[in-house]
């Protein structure tokens, strides 16, 4: 043990420091091989060789400088225990993890010892923390358990080192558990949010219990079954809104324009409410939000018709779209975009005819490029009666299209040529069937004045 230490150290001092390399170039692997002397020697001490083993390592690892000593320590702390009893071992220790923000950088759940809360909440200073509250309905309680709500305060007791929280596995009864313990919780260091509810939650009317935490500086939100109140909008970079089955347009309005900071938005959404269809005569659009330059959008199975809506919610910036849609495609430009350049299209197994022009209808002629998944559609132009200018395509590509043929290439052209349009550049990714059998040559025959890519 002690020859085995000696070369370890040897190997730092004579390689890493006498280079001009950098450290974390030169230091690798001495950081491996004193990694694993360190989980092996410090995790139990029970013998005198080890001792005398354990305090030479300690002697030479104290010679080092403290952004080597970081890495190393960095390195054998993969969960909160190794940095806490690394931390005990003497006050440099101490001093070099809680310079090391990568040291502590593990999500703290409420779930864990409650020592061992207490001691890493001690240990690690001021740094932020990650938190998930675990509120046992994998278990079948669906509430937070005493030790649990215990846990909870505690953290709670630091809420300005409170950076990220995460409720994944939240229900109706949690929630209103949550909000009878802490009705007003303030968190002002609080980044990230997430709040995940089980899927037969969604469609219930309660309270959600952080609609009254004051959480001025959320940048990233992630919630499921609620549009949330505006107040929480100030800060927002990117939003997540999920499996919407009964949303308020007004309320995502009003929260949309109130986000004047968010660029990254991702919806799903589902049945829309009685206040959203309500008078065809609203004057639109509803809001407009200059901030969102990429939208993510996913048309629940159960999605109503929105015929009044179209354009509703203006979003001139947005320049990346991604759609998801189950059946006929009413939903996709409840949004208006007309800067709208990429727009990707990921069809579900619903719908088994995909109206390439209905799908096409709102979009703006800017559109260049146009990517298009389905793995059991196939194109059709017929469901489309009021013939419309198609988008100036330059770049078109298919990715797992399996029920796409030479035919259906041939008809997509056509379509397009029939608008003055010839598509510049054609890709064919991972296209089975018989797409997949006429490969490249197919592909040019189909497009002979594109560039032509075909990928198997």
């Amino acid at each position: 043990m002690v020859v085995d230490s000696e070369q370890n150290i040897d190997y730092i001092n004579d390689e890493a420091f006498l280079s001009t390399r950098t450290t974390e170039e030169r230091s690798s692997d001495a950081i491996y091989n004193l990694g694993c002397l360190l989980r092996g020697v410090g995790k139990s001490i029970a013998t005198v060789e080890d001792r005398v083993s354990w305090n030479f390592l300690l002697v030479r690892l104290n010679r080092l400088p403290d952004e080597v000593l970081s890495l190393i320590l960095g390195y054998v702390s993969n969960i909160f225990e190794e940095a806490l009893r690394l931390s005990h071992v003497c006050s440099r220790f101490r001093s070099v993890l809680l310079s090391s923000p990568h040291a502590w950088n593990f999500v703290l759940e409420t779930s864990m010892n409650s020592q061992h809360i207490t001691a890493i909440l001690a240990r690690s200073g001021n740094l932020p923390l990650k938190v998930e509250v675990v509120s046992g309905y994998e278990r079948g309680f669906g509430l937070l358990s005493e030790t649990e709500q215990n846990n909870f305060e505690k953290i709670l007791a630091q809420s300005g080192r409170v950076a990220e929280l995460d409720f994944p596995d939240m229900s109706v009864d949690c929630s209103q558990q949550i909000l009878n313990l802490y009705p007003t919780v303030h968190l002002p260091a609080l980044r990230k949010l997430s709040v995940t509810y089980d899927m037969q939650t969604i469609n219930k009317s309660f309270s959600h219990f952080y609609a009254s935490w004051v959480l001025p500086n959320v940048e990233q939100l992630c919630t499921t079954g609620f549009v949330p109140q505006p107040n929480l909008a100030t800060n927002i970079t990117y939003c997540s809104l999920r499996h919407q089955s009964a949303f308020d347009i007004f309320a995502l309005a009003e929260f949309i324009g109130m986000a004047s900071s968010l660029r990254d938005l991702t919806l799903e959404l589902g049945a829309i409410t009685d206040t959203a269809t309500g008078s065809p005569k609203v004057l639109l659009p509803l809001v407009t939000n200059t901030s969102i330059v990429s939208l993510n959008l996913s048309e629940l199975q159960q999605c109503s018709p929105l015929p009044w809506m179209i354009g509703c919610i203006r979003l001139p910036n947005v320049i990346d779209m991604s759609l998801t849609i189950y059946k006929k495609p009413t939903v996709p430009f409840l949004f208006n975009v007309p800067k709208l350049k990429n727009l990707s299209i990921k069809v579900e197994y619903s719908l088994r005819i995909l109206p390439f022009r209905s799908i096409l209808r709102y979009a703006p002629q800017c559109l260049t490029s146009l990517s298009l998944r389905s793995n059991m559609s196939r194109v059709s132009w017929e469901e489309d009666r009021e013939r419309t200018m198609l988008p100036r395509l330059r770049t078109l590509r298919f990715f797992r299209c399996n029920c796409m043929n030479k035919d259906n290439l041939k008809a997509v052209r056509a379509e397009f040529l029939k608008d003055g349009v010839e598509i510049e550049r054609v890709e064919v990714v991972k296209c089975g069937g018989r797409i997949g059998r006429g490969g490249q040559r197919d592909l040019r025959d189909a497009f002979p004045k594109s560039d032509v890519c075909w990928k198997s």
